[in-house]
C-alpha cells in the first residue's frame, strides 16, 4: 500500500483523473498497477477535506461543518466529491478544482447541505 504525503506525489502516480472522493476513500488509480488501495497521511487527508470545504463555501460555520464531517467519515460518498479533480498547470503545485455543471451555485447549495 503506497503512502502519500502530498497532491504532488498523488498527481505524479496517478495514472488517470484524480477526485477528491477517490481519495478520501482511500482508492486510486496508480500507473502500471491499476486501482489500489492507498494511504493518505493525516496532514495530506485535512488538505484535501479543507480544500473541498472552501470550493463549496458558504459561511465559516458550514465550512466548518463540510470540513467535519470529511474528516470523520472513513468514506465519505457524494456526488459533488467526484467533481473536485486533482489538476496541474505547468511547474505550480498540484491543486484540486471543481467541475461545474451549468448552475455551480445550485450545485454548491446541494453539496454543502448533504456534507454538513
Amino acid at each position: 500500500m503506497k503512502t502519500f504525503k502530498n497532491l504532488n506525489q498523488v498527481y505524479k502516480a496517478a495514472g488517470q483523473q484524480v477526485t477528491a472522493q477517490s481519495l478520501l476513500n482511500n482508492k486510486m488509480y496508480l500507473k502500471n498497477k491499476g486501482w489500489s488501495t492507498i494511504k493518505l497521511t493525516d496532514e495530506l487527508r485535512e488538505e484535501i477535506a479543507q480544500r473541498c470545504a472552501d470550493i463549496f463555501g458558504g459561511w465559516t460555520t458550514t465550512k466548518r461543518q463540510v470540513f467535519n464531517h470529511l474528516m470523520s467519515n472513513q468514506t465519505p460518498q457524494h456526488w459533488g466529491l467526484e467533481k473536485v479533480l486533482l489538476s496541474k498547470y505547468g511547474n505550480k503545485k498540484a491543486r484540486f478544482s471543481y467541475c461545474a455543471g451549468q448552475d455551480q451555485q445550485y450545485e454548491s447549495n446541494i453539496i454543502r447541505t448533504a456534507l454538513k
